[in-house]
């Protein structure tokens, strides 16, 4: 960057700090000094100054009274600023000067106005830099033809989205469009519902998942504005109960990381999906988890990471993460039909249903709860709701000349902060980074920030082009809906007039390719004519894991059945003893399970690649429910004999407890029906066998060998 564009980008800077201490201000008066000769250049004038490497844009409103003294204001849109009033106006026949009142360095624009009074261009100044400016007094004919092109694109735009609608089979979508701070489009299209067949309105509530995250980030900004957090302390300084597997991590981890992706965590989201866990219980469950990088190690997408950072927002105010999203954004802004539960969205008379594709139809599908994860994606708008955070968004951080954030710390949210991808996947995005809650990347000539959102039934796009004030938000009643990314392009492309891109045909197109990919993939990895090394029945049971929770098997009919969270299927078999999990309607669908069988031969694990970037979650396999009980335990009870060795089990509370002469106790811990392990000593295990209700003799299995021991007469 050179010397002089360092200068103008001051200038710039200069102009903006200063634009809360002129608005609003007298202007300045001069002599008119015009010649009748010449009519008044009264009026609005638009156009640009000509700084380094664009064009600024400016709007000028003279006026004159009757007594002939001058007034008159100046919007830079660019600079969030408006109406900053002019002094120092001066007009003699085609020669017109004024400054901008109040602003360091004295701005000024002095040239000549043409004798068709259309034209004025000449010399922009300030703190000794001086640039070219050229403004117009639009005409009649210039504001119909603009309102023309404006009514064309409008249709198009229109049609556009109604025509891709209907060809990616969306039951409902709801877009809106804002240009300049102004609501361009707010429009519904299609149904609510297919079976009922309500139509789609600006007002009905869509859920828009992770298009949630930015209010989560921007509510921790507003906390930094604050001066109650700060980006880059640990997250236990506020939030102490805050606890990953990996120490370094749990010491080091700022609420910057929480919001960028890089806590070292994959996904992890079936440890939440689908439970009815409040976010404490969750936070609980964090320790449990094992990275599958270093912290800030790289970009890996964390529902969790945001869930932390809701209840840390709460645990510094001593808000609900729900309260602080209405009375900082849904109040302030006036998004008075937004909400951020499941419950409020159902009760709503105008509300989305969620839809999800099966084979070639569109079908209903039932409503799925976010709550435990709420702030990474629970949020229910409409379009004119989020139209009015797209205004907030544009202009960083305020709305309707309302200061809500700082402009610094706003632009914390919306700055790169970590590499998403360095090669796109696409040439007209070439890379993509990831803001706070936003992922930034270049797109064709201009910095687009977007960031979608999918949760049960329902897709959702936000997009921000600040440089054009330009901003987009697509809501759509179906599950893992391409179309918004699909509309965000398309009519991205169409309003900045660019040579349209087919892609429309490139999505698809990739879309088949990676569905041919990944059938191609699946029938090359089984294994044909094997057989299970069990009875289908020794597979049933209960199988646990600390942070994921239960996975149920049972054995029904001729086959297996599972049960996980609030998902279900049949189990077929794949091969030895693999199964793969069938049940279309389960985010499960397609997952292979692979038991593992312990040194006894009994089947005491199972694992599922449930995390794609992680390793297999490996689930143990516990003791039979009654096995949980102190009055069932109590059978265990008594004295024996090995050789001579006395040893007495036991209950103490809930536990068996195991006491050997000259020897610790040790806690039993219940491994299957009548078989417990020693806590605390690998390999080591109690066997008990009974003749009728008394144990006739307990086994002790060691690394060295199984002993026995006798019941004492």
């Amino acid at each position: 960057m050179t010397s002089l564009q360092h200068r103008i980008n001051a200038f710039a800077l200069r102009l903006l700090l200063s634009t809360s201490l002129c608005v609003g201000l007298s202007a300045g008066l001069s002599l008119s000094l015009s010649s009748p000769a010449w009519a008044l250049p009264t009026g609005q004038w638009q156009g640009f100054i000509q700084v380094p490497g664009q064009k600024l844009a400016v709007l000028v409103k003279l006026n004159q009274d009757a007594q002939g003294q001058w007034s008159g204001s100046i919007d830079i849109p660019a600079q969030n600023a408006k109406d900053l009033p002019l002094k120092a106006i001066r007009y003699e026949k085609n020669k017109l000067q004024f400054v901008i009142s109040g602003v360091p360095g004295d701005p000024s624009f002095e040239g000549e106005v043409n004798p068709e009074e259309t034209h004025f261009s000449g010399q922009f100044s300030q703190a000794g830099q001086k640039m070219k400016f050229e403004l117009e007094r639009p005409s009649e004919a210039k504001t119909a033809q603009a309102a023309e092109k404006d009514k064309i694109q409008r249709d198009k735009v229109l049609s556009t989205i109604e025509s891709l609608r209907q060809s990616w089979k969306t039951p409902g979508l709801a877009v809106a469009i804002v240009k300049d701070d102004q609501i361009w489009l707010a429009n519904g299209f299609g149904l609510r519902s297919l079976e009922e067949k309500q139509p789609v309105d600006a007002d009905t509530l869509f859920a828009i998942g992770s298009c949630t995250k930015a209010f989560t980030s921007t509510l921790l900004a507003i906390l930094v504005d604050e001066g109650k957090l700060d980006w880059d302390a640990p997250v236990r300084n506020y939030l102490p109960k805050f606890q990953l597997k990996e120490s370094y991590a749990t010491e080091h981890m700022t609420s910057r990381d929480l919001l960028t992706h890089v806590s070292g965590l994959p996904r992890h989201d079936l440890a939440w999906y689908g439970t009815s866990l409040t976010g404490p219980e969750l936070l609980a469950k964090l320790k449990y988890l094992s990275p599958s990088a270093d912290l800030r190690a790289r970009f890996q997408y964390q529902n969790l990471m945001y869930m932390s950072a809701g209840l840390l927002a709460e645990e510094i105010t001593g808000q609900s993460w729900e309260q602080l999203i209405q009375t900082r954004f849904f109040l302030p802004l006036g998004m008075k039909r937004s909400n951020a539960t499941l419950t409020e969205l159902q009760t709503d008379p105008n509300h989305a249903l969620p839809h999800r594709k099966k084979g070639e139809s569109v079908q209903r599908i039932p409503f799925r709860s976010a709550a435990g994860a709420a702030p990474a994606g629970a949020i229910n708008a409409s379009v004119n709701d989020m139209a009015q955070w797209i205004r907030l968004n544009l202009a960083q951080g305020r709305l309707d000349d309302k200061t809500m954030i700082s402009e610094l710390a706003f632009k914390e949210v919306l700055s790169p902060q970590v590499v998403m991808q360095s090669r796109g996947s696409q040439p007209e995005i070439p890379y993509m980074l990831y803001g706070m809650g936003w992922m930034i990347h270049p797109y064709r000539g201009v910095q687009m920030i977007q960031h979608g959102g999918n949760i049960d039934g329902f897709s959702a796009l936000v997009s921000l082009i600040p440089e054009k004030k330009l901003g987009i938000v697509i809501l759509s009643n179906k599950d893992g809906d391409a179309l918004p990314n699909l509309l965000n392009l398309s009519l991205t492309d169409l309003l900045l007039d660019l040579e349209p891109v087919d892609w429309n045909g490139r999505l698809k197109q990739g879309l088949e390719q990676a569905e041919k990919i990944s059938k191609s993939s699946d029938a090359t990895m089984r294994v044909p004519h094997t057989r299970t090394s069990h009875d289908l029945t020794d597979f049933a049971g209960v199988y646990s894991h600390p942070a994921y929770g239960d996975l149920t098997i049972r054995k029904e009919g001729a086959g297996l059945k599972l049960k996980y969270h609030d998902f279900a299927g049949h189990l077929e078999h794949w091969h030895y003893d693999s199964f793969v999990l069938r049940q279309s309607d389960s985010v499960l669908d397609g997952m292979r399970l692979h038991f593992q069988i312990n040194e006894e031969g009994d089947l005491e694990r199972v694992s599922l690649k449930l995390e794609p970037l992680g390793e297999a979650i490996v689930f143990a396999r516990t003791a039979p429910e009654q096995m949980k009980n102190p009055d069932y335990l109590k059978r265990y009870t008594g004295q024996f004999d090995m050789a001579g060795l006395k040893i007495k089990i036991e209950l103490k509370g809930n536990a068996l407890i195991a006491h050997a002469t000259g020897q610790p106790p040790f806690e039993l811990i219940p491994q299957k029906l009548h078989q417990f392990k020693l806590k605390g000593l690998d390999g080591y295990q109690i066997r008990f066998e009974f003749k009728g209700e008394k144990p006739d003799k307990v086994v002790f299995i060691q690394p060295n060998g199984s002993f026995e021991a006798k019941p004492e007469k």
